[in-house]
Order: structure tokens, then sequence, then C-alpha cells
């Protein structure tokens, strides 16, 4: 979360409190950090509620595999690292243009007639006004 702190407050105010904002967020732990190296009232803070990493997910699909079934082999043939080109004949190259997009059918917008100053009365010039 990105924080912009108001005037009197600064990042050690924050880090002093991280308990307390953890517990407000309804997670585990919360970090803050300067996130401008120009302004120190721009912060960044990282609320975490649960680690991600931590726990075992089963997963269903296991159970689908057959118990015997062997693991495929690895096909050593050589990896293309390039296009080869010359065995595309000429006859299969198709290229294509994009097709324009067209404005569909309906009522046009009037035009917009060009600014001109209005005179002012007393005949000054209010062009600079407008």
């Amino acid at each position: 979360m990105w924080v912009w702190l108001r005037p009197g407050l600064s990042i050690d105010d924050l880090q002093n409190r991280l308990d307390k904002i953890a517990v407000a967020c309804w997670a585990s732990t919360a970090l803050a950090e300067v996130a401008s190296g120009s302004n120190a009232a721009f912060v960044r803070l990282d609320i975490k509620r649960r680690d991600v990493l931590g726990g075992t997910i089963g997963s269903p699909l296991l159970g689908l595999i057959k118990s015997g079934a062997p693991a495929s082999e690895r096909d050593d043939a050589a990896i293309p690292a390039a296009l080869d080109l010359p065995e595309v004949p000429a006859s299969e190259v198709v290229t294509s243009r994009p097709v324009p997009l067209k404005r569909p059918d309906g009522p046009k917008w009037p035009e917009r007639p060009s600014p001109s100053a209005p005179a002012a009365s007393d005949g000054s010039d209010v062009s600079d006004w407008i």
C-alpha cells in the first residue's frame, strides 16, 4: 500500500506502530519503507496477511496418474536455434494487410466553427482572454 504521510509524521512513527497496523489490517506482519529517495513523505507499507509459500497444497491430479505409468523419455534430437526459411515454399507464404475500420453509418457530428475572437463592445481586443 502506498501512503502519503501528512506533515508531522515520519517513517519512524510508523515503524514504531507496525504491530498495531498489522492487527488493524488483520495481518500477521507489516513492513514500512520509504518509497522515494527524494521525498520522505511517500511511504510503502507491505501488509502480509499470510505466508503463501509456507503450506503444502494437495492436488487431485496426482490421483489420476496410473501407478505403473512410465515417465516419458527425453528426445535427444537437436533443438533448432533459428528458422530455416528455405524449406518453406513460396506458394505457402500468405501475406495479408490489415482491414481498414469503417465508421458506422449514422448521424455525423456537425462541423465546429473556427474560433474567432468576439469584438468587445468598447472596441478593445479580448482574444488573449478567451
